[in-house]
């Protein structure tokens, strides 16, 4: 499955055409029925979960820090596993795919997008039946969109290929602004919060650069690079008391500034015009930031 990358579709990889024909329409959807069935059941019994609440003196650098096991934590970790095991299965029925082909880099984003509305879900305590009936539907229907979105840019370069890839990175930038709130929102230690944004920031260059790169190490190495400046802001931002929303839409603002920039190198397209535009385009998402006043 392209190795996780879009120009390396030809290594390893069946031709669809000598494949055969795609997969059946309603098997697709069917498996993909199951899948968010499962992550919205659990959910639904989520509340009534009784997990205990185990914390884990730890000492680094010679002070003291305490993690604590959760019900949000369990479900949220759970509900993650479930969608990337789920993606997987999905993504493994594509006609491009061959075994040991890596498919990790897709399973991504459905992954980040189940652990996003879990945490999201849990926070919604004081909501009535009805309202929580209709949060689920609409759960069901955005982790669909996102599953079989995924699915579909898998392969092609076509143009609505191209722009699909385009919306499905906006989605994954989009549960990374929130996922960056959350984390930032704890207020716990830099050690705790810097490592979950370093690696979800590495997590996000990774799913919007794998289509851009020849080779896959240079998505990896990019990928990597860009979550340990993240990871860096997110250490800086902790002496700064700014709020969780702001901190989150700084975040999001270097993220898009390292993300974008890279992915013009690895087209070869980084030049004057590029770096013009994304200053541009960082500029209006920080006047928003200061006209809204978060």
């Amino acid at each position: 499955m392209i190795e996780g990358l879009a120009h390396e579709q030809t290594r390893g990889m069946v031709n669809p055409r000598e494949a055969g024909s795609y997969r059946p329409r309603s098997e697709l959807a069917e498996l993909t029925g199951i899948i968010v069935s499962c992550i919205v059941a659990l959910l639904l019994i989520s509340p009534v979960l009784k997990v205990p609440l185990l914390a884990l003196p730890l000492v680094a650098f010679g002070s003291p820090l305490h993690l604590q096991l959760s019900r949000e934590l369990v479900v949220g970790a759970f509900s993650g596993a479930l969608a990337w095991l789920g993606f997987r299965a999905l993504v493994v029925l594509h006609p491009s795919y061959s075994a040991g082909s890596h498919v990790y880099s897709h399973c991504i984003l459905p992954t980040l997008s189940a652990i996003a509305i879990s945490v999201f879900w849990q926070r919604q305590s004081g909501a009535s039946i009805e309202s929580r009936l209709i949060m689920a539907a609409a759960i069901s229907l955005f982790l669909s969109l996102v599953m079989l979105g995924q699915y579909a840019a898998v392969e092609g370069e076509s143009h609505w290929v191209v722009h699909l890839r385009t919306a499905m990175s906006v989605i994954c930038l989009s549960v990374g602004l929130y996922l960056y709130i959350m984390i930032y929102g704890t207020r716990a230690r830099s050690l705790v919060t810097a490592s979950a944004v370093a690696l979800l920031g590495a997590c996000l260059a990774l799913d919007i650069l794998q289509y851009e790169a020849d080779r896959e190490w240079r998505v990896l190495r990019a990928a990597a690079t860009i979550g340990l400046v993240l990871g860096e802001c997110a250490w800086a931002l902790n002496y700064w008391r700014v709020s969780p929303l702001r901190a989150g839409f700084l975040l999001l603002i270097v993220t898009y500034l390292l993300v974008g920039l890279t992915r013009r190198l690895l087209q070869g397209t980084l030049n004057a015009v590029a770096l013009l535009e994304h200053a541009t385009m960082a500029a209006i998402l920080v006047a928003v930031m200061m006209r809204l006043s978060f």
